[in-house]
């Protein structure tokens, strides 16, 4: 069962590309339309309670491991997941983006990072 939620938030484009240091020709080449660009955030936006399922799951299985001093978890903001996506599309042309594929093609939508305190004990978070 999918439990997202539609988001809707109307981004203004302009103020996008000036926070995001765009220049509207620089977007124009990349190819995307911002209408699918709007439904990726809002959809991004709506999915955010399941991303912080999924991340306090891991975040509460990592925390089992003894090495692991402490832990950060993010939820990729999504203006910033627009943003992305603009910079890949512009570095790769041949990539396609749209609500469907979005999840597939940019692997950072959560973040964890997690602190140790001596350099070697990492390796006993892979081996968990």
């Amino acid at each position: 069962m999918n439990s997202r939620r539609k988001a809707k938030e109307n981004v203004d484009r302009k103020g996008f590309l000036e926070r995001h240091n765009f220049g509207e020709d620089e977007f124009n080449s990349a190819g995307l339309q911002w209408t699918v660009l709007q439904e990726i955030h809002d959809h991004h936006a709506g999915a955010s309670d399941e991303l912080q399922t999924t991340a306090r799951y891991i975040t509460e299985r990592l925390q089992l491991v003894p090495a692991i001093h402490s832990l950060k978890v993010r939820i990729k903001n999504p203006e910033h997941l627009i943003a992305k996506i603009i910079r890949k599309k512009l570095k790769s042309p041949e990539l396609t983006f749209d609500v469907t594929s979005y999840e597939e093609r940019i692997t950072d939508l959560i973040g964890i990072r997690a602190l140790h305190l001596f350099k070697g004990d990492w390796a006993q978070t892979l081996q968990r």
